[in-house]
């Protein structure tokens, strides 16, 4: 008995059993390329259009041309090329439109959408290599009217289009490679440890990165596989820095939560290490934090074999704003890895620092050593040395790079790695005069980097006796509500300030002008920023204003 045709496939002959929409995008992807498949079902279907998937023109049949709105077309494949596939789309009634897609350009490319145009069939090309957001473009292009996702759904990200399928061959063919990202002190810049960071270098979506490729890492068969192929080549980038640098830094590797669950895992890493002659004891196996809510439990019963054999957790990519700290402080974990990279947004930069600063404290009184990644750049570097982080990872500090490579980085000591970062001390003194707590601490621990002195006031009245034997060098006033001094504050502040007229004064404001027109409530400003503010203004801010007063002096 002859088999019915699929409706639609998993890139490989499978059945897709979804039904089909009048108002869904009907694609049929016909190409040799098995990743290509995949790249264009799993986009496809991203953007709520059903597609079918043939790697190949010899299995087109006319029938499965029925109802399919865009045919997207490799034209060099064996056997029957693009060309052949033309004269059978063209019978369709009515033919879809045709989307080319071929690693050839000039002039056969344009010869090919010529005969498709003279054939009658509405054409437009891609060219090879192309990116998931190109494949979406031209689909969002050419099928606007019978398109309709949800608005609910989230945009499809590169991360959706990494199959675990595509990952598995990528292995197969040494397409996955791994790189040391190191881990600073900043006290001293030297090297605490480094990060087994893999990469795919993707034909189509170009360099993956280990976290992007979580999304196919979900199924046990697969993350078992990455894992096995990746942690071997960790352990050997490893004691190859190791050698180079003679050093005796730690080791951390990403593992995909889902294996806390296989028994099997915890026996082949301390195998790998054992025949490695590596000491268990370097070996950190970091976890991504946002599996912590659903392998709690595995977390603590693999920690508690793991840590028969000296291997320590740590919690991998945790944002400061999430809300699983405190099961985080009373779980698995000594080390957190907190992404610092919420620091560079400008709009919502202090209230991150606010979160930043109370995940720091809180962390300290529990005993656990974080680790800031996501330090790209001097902006969020100053912070986090303002915050009393101890230890950093990002490009700013130094990019993910072979063993050699890093082992000659770091005998270089002109690389950024390899100095502090603090910029020079003015000797100054600053009057901060703001009534919330938290900002204060914010404030007063950016502006301390600079190298001056921070003396906090509540409410401006407190420090007047120091103030009259020791004069400020920079007053600044948050009169902004509802953080700021009251007006009955800001009033007494004035009087303060007024028997010290050359001393600058910065207010920070949620209006353009600090002072009131009817009832001014503090002398002339010599300057005010208006809330938000970055911390990087409020810093740059302050160092012009204190050049300003030793011109006055």
């Amino acid at each position: 008995m002859q088999s019915s045709p699929p409706t639609a496939t998993d890139g490989t002959g499978g059945v897709d059993t979804q039904k089909t929409s009048s108002a869904t995008a009907q694609l049929l992807v016909i190409d040799d390329d098995p990743l290509i498949r995949e790249m264009v079902q799993d986009v496809a279907r991203g953007e709520h259009m059903q597609v079918l998937a043939l790697p190949g023109g010899k299995d087109l049949r006319p029938e499965m041309l029925r109802d399919k709105h865009l045919v997207i077309l490799d034209l060099m494949m064996p056997g029957v090329d693009g060309v052949q596939v033309m004269d059978v789309i063209k019978k369709a009634d009515p033919p879809p439109m045709l989307l080319l897609i071929s690693g050839v350009d000039g002039p056969a490319l344009e010869t090919a959408l010529r005969l498709a145009a003279s054939k009658g069939l509405k054409v437009d090309s891609l060219s090879k290599p192309f990116r998931a957001k190109a494949l979406i473009a031209a689909l969002k292009k050419h099928l606007p009217a019978i398109t309709k996702p949800p608005p609910s759904k989230p945009a499809t990200s590169s991360e959706e289009v990494i199959t675990s399928a595509g990952l598995m061959q990528a292995i197969a063919a040494g397409a996955i490679s791994v790189d040391l990202m190191p881990i600073f002190s900043l006290h001293d810049s030297s090297l605490n440890s480094v990060e087994a960071v893999c990469r795919w270098d993707h034909p189509t979506l170009g360099l993956i990165s280990a976290d992007q490729m979580l999304v196919a890492l979900s199924e046990p068969s697969t993350a078992l596989v990455y894992f096995k192929a990746m942690f071997p080549q960790a352990v050997k980038q490893y004691l190859s820095l190791t050698r180079l640098s003679a050093g005796s830094q730690r080791l951390s590797v990403l593992l995909p939560s889902i294996l806390l669950r296989n028994d099997q895992v915890i026996d082949f890493i301390s195998e790998t290490l054992s025949s490695s002659g590596v000491d268990p004891a370097v070996l950190t196996l970091d976890l991504h934090a946002a599996d912590l809510d659903s392998e709690l439990d595995a977390t603590l019963q693999a920690q508690t074999r793991l840590q028969l054999r000296s291997i320590q957790l740590c919690l991998q990519n945790f944002n400061p704003q999430s809300t699983l700290l405190e099961k985080s402080l009373s779980s698995a974990f000594r080390t957190i890895k907190v992404n610092a990279t919420g620091l560079a947004e400008p709009q919502d930069q202090v209230r991150v620092a606010l979160q930043f600063r109370r995940l720091v404290e809180e962390a300290a009184s529990a005993g656990i050593s974080l680790i800031a990644t996501g330090v790209h750049s001097a902006d969020i570097h100053d912070q986090i040395l303002a915050f009393g982080l101890k230890l950093a990872q990002g490009r700013h500090l130094c990019a993910p790079m072979s063993a050699q490579d890093l082992a000659a980085h770091l005998q270089d000591a002109r690389l950024p790695s390899r100095r502090t970062h603090k910029r020079g001390r003015v000797s100054k003194r600053i009057l901060l005069v703001e009534p919330n707590p938290f900002l204060q601490q914010v404030y007063a621990a950016h502006l301390n980097v600079n190298g001056v002195e921070v003396e906090i006031s509540a409410d401006g009245q407190s420090p007047q006796n120091a103030n009259l034997k020791r004069p400020y060098h920079l007053v600044i006033v948050d009169t902004a509500p509802p953080a700021g001094l009251t007006k009955e504050q800001t009033k007494a502040m004035g009087a303060t300030l007024a028997a010290h007229g050359n001393t600058p004064i910065l207010a920070l404001t949620e209006a353009s002008s600090a002072t009131d027109p009817q009832e001014p409530p503090l002398p002339s400003v010599d300057s005010s920023l208006q809330k938000p503010i970055t911390l990087r203004s409020l810093s740059n801010e302050c160092l012009r204003l204190l050049e300003l007063d030793g011109s006055r002096r």
